[in-house]
């Protein structure tokens, strides 16, 4: 089973090669961008290009695989929970929240249960909000 440290490293690692990959194939012709509404788009003709996007896509599937590898409770924790112990926490586990952030275009839907569990998503598509605001929209403003 591999470390935390290197379920987080290699997917990124991935990610970061593969969009370095596929900036440079823009810059020497073998790709271009386009954005259809507000959608990214990336049309590959090259090898270069192709080796980036599957890198990227790689990266993204490992990251969601290796990243719910250590949730699955070891046969050790099993059977200390079966013996008793671990109680304590479990009024730990139950009390806090989750939330989400659901982004459809420049459109956030947020999510989640408990206060808690919706600060953090609030404060994110609050972030996302600005951004599109003070940074996208006036750019494509100027290119209209």
């Amino acid at each position: 089973m591999l470390g935390r440290r290197a379920r987080t490293i290699i997917p990124l690692a991935l990610l970061l090669l593969g969009a370095v990959l596929t900036a440079y194939a823009v810059k020497i012709g073998q790709a271009s961008m386009y954005m259809v509404l507000f959608i990214p788009v990336i049309r590959i003709r090259g090898l270069i290009g192709a080796i980036g996007a599957l890198m990227i896509f790689a990266g993204f599937i490992l990251l969601h695989f290796l990243s719910f590898q250590g949730y699955v409770p070891s046969r050790e924790t099993l059977k200390k929970r079966q013996r008793g112990y671990g109680q304590t926490n479990q009024r730990l586990r139950t009390s806090g929240g989750f939330g989400g952030v659901l982004l459809i275009g420049p459109i956030p839907i947020i999510f989640g249960a408990g206060k808690r569990g919706m600060l953090v998503p609030l404060i994110v598509a609050a972030m996302v909000l600005l951004l599109l605001l003070f940074f996208v929209i006036p750019y494509l403003l100027v290119w209209a």
